[in-house]
């Protein structure tokens, strides 16, 4: 059975653990890659360095109907890092094993939302970010492509979840701070 408190708290402190982690995170990454593609186009990466990649024995350029692969192979299939660009301007780049998305990665959908993190059997799978590109966030744990473990989410008009998630659904201990305070706290088994 569903416990939940409900009350008018200050969440000053849930709101600055959200920033602090959004500060540290964007303080950790590296300054872009510029590559240029095999089809004369230019792309920002955040992973990959094409030039760099070009020197392997296993570089190599895979076209499909809808997209193009560049980066390592093995035989036919992409194994190691490489970036994955689609006619929609969805793109990929990270690493590969077995002709799947695996280890640390960065897409870019078509409609501007994106996913950094890790992925297994080319699915989000472990730790990641997703942003939508109306500004809300999810960081937290990932499993077969769904939100799945520890989680904070926070959108656009200031509310948020921080606690437990199940199948993309918040569930089990959490806590929801609304935009002018109000704090729920749940205990969801």
């Amino acid at each position: 059975m569903a416990q939940q408190v409900e009350g008018n708290f200050q969440s000053s402190s849930l709101s600055d653990t959200l920033k602090n982690n959004q500060a540290a995170e964007s303080h950790q990454r590296s300054e872009p890659i510029q590559n240029t593609l095999s089809s004369g186009q230019t792309v920002t990466c955040k992973f990959v360095d094409l030039a760099a990649l070009r020197k392997s024995p296993r570089f190599g350029v895979k076209r499909y109907p809808d997209s193009c692969y560049e980066g390592e192979l093995i035989g036919s299939r992409r194994d190691g890092q490489g970036i994955m660009t689609y006619s929609n301007g969805r793109i990929y780049e990270g690493g590969w094993a077995n002709d799947s998305r695996e280890g640390k990665g960065f897409e870019r959908y078509a409609n501007g939302n994106t996913y950094e993190g890790e992925y297994s059997k080319g699915q989000p799978c472990g730790k990641g970010i997703y942003m939508w590109s109306n500004g809300e966030v999810y960081d937290g744990e990932w499993r077969n492509g769904l939100k799945h473990g520890d989680g904070i989410w926070k959108g656009t008009n200031g509310d948020s979840y921080i606690g437990e998630w199940r199948m993309s659904k918040a569930e089990g201990y959490g806590v929801h701070v609304w935009k002018n305070g109000f704090l729920q706290c749940y205990n969801r088994v």
